[in-house]
């Protein structure tokens, strides 16, 4: 609590709904898996984190057509009924594996988290869903890091990290560039 995160959570059964699976476009679940390092369910990832951007902030990875969706008015339903009742397509293709997180044994609490990156939709604005995210801000990544750095705002090692990362590229092409090349992802443990 108090702390400036990025939009996320668990994965959920629904995450694996073989609907939301099927309309994914641009990966499937066995290149997933891969990437990930898991034996299957990898793409179940993808669409946690597509749903938790939209319950939290708002923002839809999704296509209608060619082009990304817009979602503008609330309304009842889960983002799998939302998404599934339009036919629309998951942009799982827009979201690049970033990192892997595990909290060091022997803490009270302990993540294994995946990290993903992602451009916000131009055509869309954030909304945070006064929950689990109470506010939010644009800033880049290396004012994020001068705020923590003078206390304004609280941050936890793995944001503070990932903003570090964020701030080495000029831009996000340049950063998605990155990641494309990179070697695979593996798993850090801070102590």
């Amino acid at each position: 609590g108090g702390a400036h995160v990025f939009p996320g959570g668990a994965v959920d059964a629904a995450d694996s709904d073989e609907a939301l699976v099927a309309a994914c476009a641009g990966l499937d679940d066995a290149e997933a898996s891969r990437r990930l390092g898991v034996s299957d369910g990898g793409l179940a990832y993808w669409i946690c984190a597509m749903r938790e951007c939209f319950e939290e902030g708002g923002l839809l990875y999704a296509y209608a057509g060619d082009a990304l969706a817009r979602f503008d008015s609330p309304e009842p339903g889960t983002f799998g009924d939302i998404v599934t009742s339009r036919g629309w397509r998951l942009a799982a293709d827009r979201l690049a594996y970033l990192s892997h997180w595990i909290t060091q044994a022997g803490r009270p609490r302990r993540y294994d988290t995946r990290f993903f990156l992602a451009v916000a939709p131009g055509n869309q604005d954030v909304r945070h869903d006064n929950h689990e995210a109470t506010a939010h801000i644009w800033v880049r990544p290396r004012e994020a890091l001068e705020l923590c750095a003078n206390e304004t705002i609280n941050m936890r090692l793995p944001t503070i990290k990932t903003l570090e990362r964020f701030a080495a590229c000029a831009t996000a092409a340049e950063l998605l560039a990155e990641l494309s090349s990179a070697p695979e992802v593996r798993a850090l443990l801070p102590r």
